[in-house]
């Protein structure tokens, strides 16, 4: 079975990162990959996902806002954040929203394994 992937990530760069790593795993695939929280919004009012990478720091509205608001919404979707930020506020509100994981930039490849791992081992318990 397919793993619909959603990207919202500011950084073109950084965003085409992820897709490529995530797109080298076997049966995961990038659905869509937004700039920023807005598009993402439009994008779960209509369809969802099964994983989502969001960054925190983005202009206007932050990827812990987006993921308090998606919680609000009664949407679940495993999220793995990736983040420049490393203070413990940060993390404390990360876990509070129920991430699955969070990333520190700059991350290596291993470490972004690990986190697909424990996505795909959380999806096989649910």
């Amino acid at each position: 079975m397919m793993t619909n992937v959603l990207i919202i990530e500011d950084d073109p760069m950084v965003a085409e990162l992820n897709r490529t790593f995530v797109e080298s795993i076997p049966n995961m695939n990038v659905i869509e990959s937004f700039r920023n929280v807005e598009e993402g919004k439009k994008y779960f009012r209509q369809k969802n996902a099964d994983l989502l990478l969001l960054d925190v720091y983005m202009p206007g509205e932050s990827g812990i806002h987006f993921l308090s608001w998606l919680r609000q919404q009664g949407n679940d979707i495993p999220v793995i954040l990736i983040t420049a930020a490393d203070d413990i506020e940060t993390i404390k509100n990360v876990i509070r929203y129920g991430a699955l994981d969070y990333l520190i930039k700059p991350f290596t490849l291993q470490r972004f394994q690990l986190a697909i791992e424990k996505y795909l081992a959380f999806s096989q318990t649910i």
